[in-house]
């Protein structure tokens, strides 16, 4: 095959980015994880915050789930939070502290939410509710003691507006994968780029993610139940026979998210492409996910919710939108680069978008017909995309429309047209 309709190969290195159930006044049975309100007033020693705002008198005078933080426990969350960016217990967050995110001066801890855990139990969550004395018009949730700010919930200043807004992360039980309605897909890198499974490790790792529980391909849906309390060499043996993958599928591990119970998956397309699919409950975090996009420089949907936000940050991400918006506007193609074997930009953006949209036809049609077409090598990516998308009426008009002949005796693929990916 000449190099000028070679699409294996290698490509330049991308610049990747560097990369409770519980609510105030509520208390939560554990017998079929029911809630109850359980509110009354309560005679307490007079807070040790001098200049606290007066609704929050209201909140510490009534007796609920809180648990209210001493003085010197609120100094000591504030310190860790600040020396989080060099501190190993900080995990995945220091990612985001060592960019600027560090907790404000002003901030003081207040209280903590009940204690949470991932589904094995070996992984606790301490939320905790932080006030700015800047700003100390409401509280911020955090879903974990050291989240930093731009991770933080706006939680209001009542019990009505911080039960809403930690409601879509304290589900009732197991979230069925049915009601987890909203979809968000985008591409992360081409397979040669990074490795499945260590992508995988590093995002279901990461705070917030119930990663110790994930599964492959051959396991159609979450095969974990809400609690899973075994031994751990016993939870090692189950995970890796869970982890296999199905040999007539695309490659992918899943996991869910630890406090909203969302479905997180990565998958290798036969194309050679690498997606995450999402799906989840909205959330009202809008102005926190605002805030992490912003950070990070990516376009995450504002109703999703903080857990796999967070999470996803790790993850180097272009958006179907992006995608579309440069295949559109995409310059002529060099055809002295593609003679040289160069891999083409607009190339690699029709694969990715493609994969996106596999069973999204118009948008996949419009790839093959449209996008792409304007050089050999592009006619080439056309061909194999409609081939691997299963767009096979397309595959023969684009053989058809191909200009040289001659060139289609090198695309041996085109005969084993096989089961579409």
């Amino acid at each position: 095959m000449s190099a000028s309709t070679d699409l294996n190969t290698p490509r330049a290195p991308r610049q990747w980015s560097t990369i409770t159930a519980a609510w105030v006044g509520v208390r939560r049975e554990r017998r079929g994880a029911s809630w109850s309100l359980n509110l009354k007033a309560v005679n307490r020693p007079e807070h040790w915050w001098r200049d606290r705002p007066s609704w929050l008198d209201a909140q510490y005078e009534t007796e609920s789930e809180l648990r209210w933080l001493s003085e010197a426990e609120s100094r000591r969350r504030l310190h860790d939070l600040a020396s989080a960016p060099t501190d190993p217990r900080a995990g995945g967050w220091a990612m985001l502290l060592r960019e600027g995110a560090a907790a404000p001066t002003t901030a003081v801890a207040v209280a903590e939410l009940p204690e949470r855990t991932d589904r094995t139990g070996q992984t606790p969550y301490h939320p905790t509710l932080w006030v700015d004395a800047a700003r100390p018009q409401r509280w911020w949730l955090a879903l974990d003691a050291m989240a930093p700010p731009p991770a933080w919930i706006d939680a209001g200043a009542t019990l009505d507006a911080l039960r809403a807004a930690y409601a879509p992360y304290a589900p009732e039980g197991l979230r069925p994968e049915a009601s987890l309605h909203r979809e968000h897909s985008f591409f992360v890198c081409f397979a040669e780029e990074a490795p499945l499974d260590q992508l995988a490790q590093m995002v279901a790792s990461r705070p917030l993610m119930d990663g110790a529980l994930m599964w492959g391909s051959a396991r159609a849906h979450d095969p974990w139940r809400a609690s899973v309390r075994m031994p751990a060499i016993e939870l090692r043996h189950a995970v890796a026979d869970d982890l296999v993958q199905h040999g007539g599928k695309q490659a992918s591990f899943s996991w869910r998210s630890a406090f909203s119970q969302s479905l997180v998956r990565l998958r290798e397309h036969r194309l050679r492409v690498t997606v995450c699919d999402v799906r989840y409950r909205p959330a009202t975090s809008r102005a926190t996910v605002a805030a992490l996009n912003g950070l990070r420089g990516v376009d995450l949907p504002l109703d999703l919710p903080v857990d796999v936000a967070a999470g996803l940050l790790a993850l180097p991400q272009e958006s179907s939108a992006t995608l579309e918006a440069r295949l559109r506007d995409a310059p002529p193609p060099d055809l002295e680069a593609e003679e040289a074997g160069l891999p083409s930009p607009l190339v690699d953006d029709a694969l990715a978008f493609a994969v996106l949209h596999a069973h999204d036809l118009p948008r996949a049609r419009w790839v093959v017909r449209e996008a792409l077409g304007r050089s050999p090598y592009e006619r080439q990516a056309a061909r194999l995309i409609a081939k691997h998308l299963g767009l096979y009426a397309d595959l023969a008009e684009l053989v058809a429309r191909e200009p040289d002949p001659s060139r289609l005796g090198r695309e041996s693929w085109l005969l084993d047209l096989g089961d579409p990916s």
